[in-house]
């Protein structure tokens, strides 16, 4: 699915996939035009890839009523509120026993109240109570300290979420020992900041940052001095989910005198289906205060990369003094 890509019906069903692959539960989601995704947090739940709970559903054959065999994304968030806002016993004993008696009288499920439905409209407002609590004497009920958590009115996306990738520590390059050269990713100095081409994001692969590179993004990194003019073997720490292999290009410009030298290389991209890979070594030529610009040729899919590693071809190391 991921390698031939695809718009928002592959897109929610894969993120589904995953969440569910480290146990998150989902609830699929549809909207006029549009298949998006929700899925739960400590905070509550949320909608990804798409609009707000308002105008969401999802199938559920059991449902009658004005949206006929589908659920509504406010009734579904209404009941994960009610339930995370009380105690299971008490839901049990006050809300369910209601829906028990709605079955056994025939009526119903839906997620509108009807007049000609008693015991199913008592249920949705025992719910409605539950995820709205207020008591007699208007005290409010403290949702934020129940043990099962997950009270939410359905924000489109956690903003610590949202700001935790922008402030997160970006690593130097580095100059080794043995004359070699690593490039985090992330690291680029143009463009200023991420966007939506050039996103930097935590990395589960030795921990830091990495850099995921879409459509026709460009970054740029800056070598610092005193490192040596000379022959380098270039390569990357990199995934590509997809079987179109566009190569990453890169452009040199060196300062030389009066004039800068420009070269033109290209970077064999591989399918590694999802897994981390280093691509085969490209002999380059840079020098101090080098100018690296990586980009590749629309139309292309995202490529995450970790880091670029220079190594010096031997008996080409002679350090500037």
């Amino acid at each position: 699915i991921i390698s031939n890509g695809g718009e928002c019906g592959p897109r929610a069903w894969f993120g589904r996939f995953m969440c569910k692959a480290f146990g998150i539960p989902t609830w699929g989601v549809r909207q006029p035009g549009h298949a998006a995704m929700s899925h739960w947090t400590s905070k509550g739940w949320l909608i990804c890839l798409g609009a707000a709970w308002k105008v969401s559903s999802w199938d559920e054959r059991r449902y009658s009523g004005r949206n006929k065999a589908h659920r509504s994304g406010p009734d579904f968030l209404l009941e994960t509120q009610a339930r995370a806002a009380v105690e299971e016993e008490a839901y049990y004993q006050k809300l369910c026993r209601l829906e028990c008696i709605a079955e056994v009288m025939g009526e119903t499920i839906m997620d509108e109240v009807a007049p000609d439905k008693f015991w199913r409209s008592l249920a949705l407002e025992q719910r409605e109570i539950y995820a709205n609590p207020t008591t007699s004497s208007n005290e409010e009920v403290d949702i934020a300290s129940n043990p099962r958590n997950g009270f939410d009115h359905g924000a489109p996306f956690p903003k610590p979420l949202l700001t935790g990738i922008d402030v997160l520590p970006i690593e130097s390059i580095r100059v080794l020992s043995s004359g070699g050269i690593i490039i985090p990713a992330a690291s680029f100095s143009s463009p200023s900041k991420p966007s939506r081409s050039v996103i930097t994001m935590p990395s589960f692969l030795e921990g830091g940052s990495q850099l995921y590179l879409d459509n026709n993004g460009t970054v740029e990194y800056v070598l610092p001095d005193g490192i040596p003019k000379t022959t380098y073997m270039l390569s990357c720490r990199m995934v590509n989910v997809h079987h179109l292999e566009v190569p990453l290009l890169l452009t040199i410009e060196t300062p030389d005198d009066d004039h800068s030298l420009i070269d033109l290389y290209s970077i064999d991209v591989e399918y590694t289906v999802g897994a981390w890979k280093t691509t085969k070594p490209v002999k380059i030529e840079v020098g101090p205060k080098s100018t690296l610009k990586f980009s590749r040729e629309p139309p292309c899919f995202g490529l995450s990369i970790k880091d670029f590693t220079l190594q010096p071809k031997p008996h080409c190391v002679q350090f500037l003094s």
